[in-house]
């Protein structure tokens, strides 16, 4: 499992990273250029590169994790956006 923070474009991208940093205690701006290493942060289509770049060193299957679930237009964003780009 791996938290992911994606946005449509960047100001959405800026908007859901600053409520998971309130969430978790952590500056904003920096969580946005330097995320942890697991977490898949950015806008849908470089988040999409970065799962095909795991699919292609053998991970088949990936748990999103997400940490502010009154946001659900992320869900649909994941779902009708980056999904159809990653599926196989």
């Amino acid at each position: 499992m791996t938290t992911v923070i994606i946005g449509g474009d960047q100001a959405d991208l800026r908007d859901r990273v600053t409520r998971v940093a309130q969430r978790i205690g952590m500056d904003p701006d920096e969580l946005l250029r330097h995320p942890p290493e697991p977490w898949i942060v950015g806008t849908v289509e470089p988040a999409a590169e970065r799962l095909r770049s795991l699919e292609q060193a053998g991970v088949r299957r990936v748990m999103c994790q997400h940490l502010t679930a009154e946001d659900t237009e992320f869900v649909a964003l994941l779902g009708e956006r980056l999904a159809p780009l990653v599926a196989s």
